[in-house]
């Protein structure tokens, strides 16, 4: 394939997800159909299914999926430039909260619609997301002196980590906030670095 043409249908997949991200937002993804896809991306319906051979599903899943790993991307990434644990935690709970900000309609995709109708589709895809996730930042607080932190169950170590800024960036999508980004991405940053450090730190033994 030249790269003009790949170019070419990189560019056709991206407009079918767009289209479907637009759909799903404003029907949800139960009430889209394939042919609405189809009408709202311009491509024929051989072009959608090559793409998506699990057509609307296939679509859903395949948008869901590549935005986490897109999030999780720029996330590592983000960590990778720290080397110290409190340093490192607090600009991750800054990239969080700036990426919402930057992809606003993947986030509302993300909160509303994963957990409710894409359980299921994603789950094998998700799980080896999720794993490199955890890996790599178990190997991160190992390398800047924190391997206590990678020790965490990491459902705790989330909750704490991501826990108040994700529920602060559901309200902030929904109107309900009155504090700014900026603001409260300074004072959840420093809360979570605060609360992971004191969680992974020993625990006096009691005789």
């Amino acid at each position: 394939m030249t790269s003009v043409r790949l170019l070419q249908t990189r560019a056709r997949r991206r407009d079918i997800l767009d289209a479907a991200l637009v759909l799903f937002l404003d029907r949800g993804v139960s009430q889209t159909t394939v042919e609405d896809i189809r009408a709202k991306s311009g491509v024929s319906v051989g072009s959608l299914y090559h793409h998506f051979p699990g057509g609307k599903d296939g679509v859903a899943a395949a948008l869901y999926l590549e935005t986490i790993a897109e999030y999780q991307a720029g996330f590592l990434a983000e960590l990778h430039r720290h080397r110290q644990a409190a340093t490192g935690i607090s600009a991750t709970v800054r990239y969080h909260l700036r990426w919402v900000e930057s992809h606003r309609d993947a986030a509302r995709y993300l909160f509303n619609y994963g957990d409710l109708e894409l359980r299921g589709r994603t789950d094998e895809a998700l799980a080896q997301l999720n794993a490199r996730l955890v890996s790599e930042v178990r190997n991160w607080a190992a390398n800047v002196g924190a391997g206590k932190l990678g020790d965490l169950p990491t459902d705790v170590a989330t909750a704490l980590w991501l826990g108040p800024a994700q529920q602060f960036a559901r309200r902030w999508l929904a109107g309900g906030t009155t504090t700014s980004l900026d603001r409260a991405a300074s004072l959840l940053s420093a809360a979570a670095s605060a609360a992971l450090l004191a969680a992974s730190r020993p625990r006096p033994t009691v005789d």
